[in-house]
């Protein structure tokens, strides 16, 4: 259903960053593994210093946290939050020892949404169909090589027409996507989020984009691209996605472990001990470093 992205790979320092593209799973993978293609789908994917955890699910959203520790210093925490319409995903590392070089302290959270919409509306010229998305949060780190990313996937297809639309974020901000639209459409739409804090030197990074990656407005367009009408979506479930609405309430840290639907575990790995990586990562977003 989703054309796979690709990636270009180029060397910085000792960390590799993705340039282009979004993948960890591949949409068209995400959405193979979503057995009802008419239900919205959701998954939540946490790696941090011991483990992951992978939950996919259908048709309830994902609240999930992981915790854990590499035995040498290292630990790392993950959020991630796929709900309707909206994502949300926090990763914090901390590298308290001795340089590690190439061997990295990272933590990542990686959440997907999709879903199929019924376009009820009466068209009464040639029109748009349009999405607005905003994406907030930030990056922080200390430590000269350390640092927080983020990459967001915004995708959107009409399933009659055949039209798709997408782009991406690699910071906060603001983006709208459109299809050509007529009277019984159906559109399927789908939002990925994906933030990653790595540590190679002492110190740590965050980066913190819970308050979210969300459909803020879907309206009506002429073919100029302004504004006519809002629209309210409802997909096969009955769910809704209102013409203007205000992304998901931020949750805090310490508040979203206990309001988990899957489950909150702390790992503990005391052998993974001098375990070196190439580090791959979903996308170039906004950096920080403080020289130590």
């Amino acid at each position: 259903m989703r054309r796979q992205q690709t990636r270009t790979m180029t060397a910085a320092a000792a960390i590799t960053i993705a340039t282009i593209g979004y993948a960890h799973t591949a949409w068209a993978t995400f959405t193979t593994l979503c057995v009802d293609p008419l239900a919205p789908c959701y998954r939540v994917g946490l790696t941090v210093p011991g483990g992951n955890f992978d939950n996919l699910n259908q048709p309830t959203g994902i609240i999930d946290a992981l915790s854990g520790v590499d035995g040498v210093g290292g630990s790392g925490t993950a959020f991630g939050r796929a709900q309707l319409g909206t994502l949300g995903a926090k990763a914090v590392a901390v590298n308290a020892g001795l340089p590690r070089f190439n061997d990295i302290v990272f933590a990542r959270s990686d959440v997907r949404w999709s879903d199929v919409f019924r376009f009820p509306g009466v068209v009464v010229q040639p029109s748009l169909l349009q999405f607005t998305f905003d994406l907030h949060g930030s990056t922080s780190a200390s430590g000269r090589r350390n640092g927080g990313f983020v990459q967001a996937l915004l995708d959107l297809r009409n399933e009659v027409t055949l039209e798709s639309a997408d782009t991406g974020l690699g910071g906060p901000g603001t983006v709208t996507l459109s299809v050509h639209i007529h009277q019984f459409d159906i559109v399927d739409l789908g939002l990925g989020l994906i933030v990653e804090a790595d540590a190679l030197d002492p110190g740590g990074a965050t980066s913190d984009f819970l308050n979210t990656l969300g459909v803020t407005k879907v309206a009506l367009a002429d073919l100029n691209g302004h504004f006519l009408q809002d629209v309210t979506l409802t997909d096969f479930a009955g769910n809704t996605l209102l013409g203007q609405s205000s992304p998901g309430a931020v949750l805090e840290p310490g508040t979203l472990p206990l309001l988990a639907l899957g489950f909150v575990a702390i790992l503990a790995c005391g052998t993974a001990r001098g375990r070196t990586r190439s580090r791959r990562h979903p996308g170039r977003g906004a950096t920080s470093e403080d020289d130590d």
